[in-house]
């Protein structure tokens, strides 16, 4: 739908709309199953920054952009990295400990996007 329609659309107010739609969808479920607190520190407050700015608004930005100028299918094969990146980031910004399977995990989903992305060059000859 974003390679057909989105180049009438700015990608960055599209993100936007997306997330704010999603936020408020969340902030409603979770005032049913959640006790909220935040405690304010100097990490909480980068977290929260961390995830707003680069994991939010700059990473949907830049996915727009992919699914507008490339094929849709290839680049959906990279969501599968967002995972593996999520216990990266933990591990980085949070000091979580990362399991040797974890590690095991990311170097699959590399080599299976890296298969999907690949083009054969016999495959490329037999087209010409």
């Amino acid at each position: 739908m974003i390679k057909r329609w989105g180049p009438g659309f700015d990608m960055t107010a599209l993100a936007a709309y997306q997330m704010l739609a999603g936020g408020v969808a969340l902030l409603l479920i979770s005032g049913f199953t959640e006790h909220p607190y935040f405690t304010i520190s100097i990490k909480s407050v980068s977290v929260l920054l961390w995830l707003a700015i680069f994991c939010s608004i700059i990473q949907f930005s830049i996915w727009f952009y992919l699914l507008r100028s490339g094929d849709a299918a290839k680049t959906s094969s990279f969501l599968f990295l967002a995972p593996f990146f999520g216990v990266l980031s933990s591990w980085l910004l949070l000091g979580e400990q990362v399991k040797w399977y974890a590690l095991v995990g990311g170097v699959f989903i590399c080599i299976g996007i890296f298969l999907v992305n690949w083009e054969n060059k016999a495959k490329r000859f037999i087209e010409i």
